[in-house]
């Protein structure tokens, strides 16, 4: 991230790889989590705490189109992890041989896409948008049960992550100020998969072992 100038968000990197079959890559320069396309089909995902540090990836055709789509988790700011350098740190060893030649592309999400489609593919990562009033625009909590991991954002400011498979954290905290009587926007981008299409507006904050206690 750091070679293209790119401080937070995410980076997909894209490249030619002129082989077929399997081949396998070691993830030790990517930085910190990641998603794996082939053509255009996710493979699988990868995490720098990974004990696995390398990965089997099947290559179908003589020329392939790899992606790869890396999250910045944050950075460590102490000791010796000060030089906490995120995204491809290095050209990836794949098959026996570096990979070069990487078409990178910053995403930043300080601008959300101005135009949705009511259907899309199966591809994750999808926005999903929608809009609700908040009659006299009080704090709110915002329960996003359903998704798994991801960004919400209300009238435009990036509210935060949810990450609700690893928790603690089971809803983001939406304060008064950000919202309108009616009218509000708000839109998630949901990196893996939904079971739903729908977010709640609740009254409390929960945590995983609230979770668990109130659906007992």
């Amino acid at each position: 991230m750091e070679a293209i100038d790119q401080a937070y968000g995410y980076t997909l990197y894209r490249t030619e790889v002129t082989k077929k079959g399997e081949l396998s890559m070691r993830i030790d320069d990517i930085h910190d989590r990641a998603f794996v396309y082939i053509n255009g089909k996710y493979e699988t995902t990868i995490y720098k705490n990974d004990k696995k540090r390398q990965v089997l990836l099947k290559f179908p055709e003589v020329t392939n189109t790899l992606e790869i789509l890396v999250e910045n988790m944050g950075r460590a700011n102490y000791g010796e992890h000060l030089a906490d350098k995120k995204g491809l740190t290095s050209n990836l060893w794949l098959g026996e041989q570096y990979f070069f030649h990487w078409e990178m592309y910053a995403i930043e999400l300080e601008v959300l896409p101005e135009e949705y489609q009511a259907k899309g593919g199966s591809r994750f990562p999808k926005f999903y948008r929608g809009t609700f009033d908040a009659p006299g625009t009080q704090d709110t909590f915002i329960d996003s049960k359903g998704f798994t991991k991801g960004n919400i954002f209300v009238n435009g400011f990036n509210l935060g992550r949810y990450w609700n498979t690893a928790g603690p954290q089971q809803r983001l905290y939406l304060p008064g100020p950000l919202l309108k009587e009616k009218g509000n926007e708000l839109v998630v981008l949901e990196l893996e998969h939904t079971m739903t299409n729908e977010v709640e507006l609740l009254d409390r904050h929960m945590l995983e072992k609230e979770a668990a206690v109130y659906e007992k």
